[in-house]
């Protein structure tokens, strides 16, 4: 119902994890020691702030953290990447393409290498502006 509160997470679990829908859920639920992010007791506060917002948002969020890119998303971003959703959840960017079709690969790499590049001190934002991001998704409409 419009107006609840925001399900609390189980006590051994952060408040950074409460609410979220689905997704909220399934991050509760995931065992993080066994993704490049580790357990959730020893992420960094910015992550957790992060991931906070992004739980709580309706708005198509997700996020690639760490040396690894370990992808983090909400509810609203879960149709983008289509069937690899939820296996996608925690696992490291490095290891699987971004979603999308393969003919994009040519405009994924650069963009990869320059976040590569930039060693970026943990929770430091990048951007690529024009990026178009595809997805493997449908969209009324379209």
């Amino acid at each position: 119902m419009p107006g609840n509160p925001p399900a609390e997470p189980h006590p051994s679990q952060p408040t950074f994890l409460s609410g979220g829908g689905g997704m909220g859920e399934r991050m509760r639920a995931l065992d993080w020691s066994a993704t490049p992010l580790g357990p959730v007791a020893g992420w960094p506060e910015a992550l957790r702030s992060a991931t906070n917002i992004m739980l709580n948002s309706r708005f198509p969020i997700a996020l690639y953290w760490g040396e690894e890119l370990a992808l983090l998303y909400n509810d609203a971003w879960s149709p983008i990447p289509g069937g690899k959703h939820p296996r996608a959840l925690g696992q490291p960017g490095r290891q699987r393409p971004p979603p999308g079709p393969a003919g994009l690969d040519h405009r994924r790499r650069p963009v990869a290498a320059r976040l590569a590049r930039a060693r970026r001190p943990a929770g430091a934002a990048a951007s690529t502006p024009g990026f178009r991001l595809a997805s493997d998704r449908a969209w009324p409409g379209a």
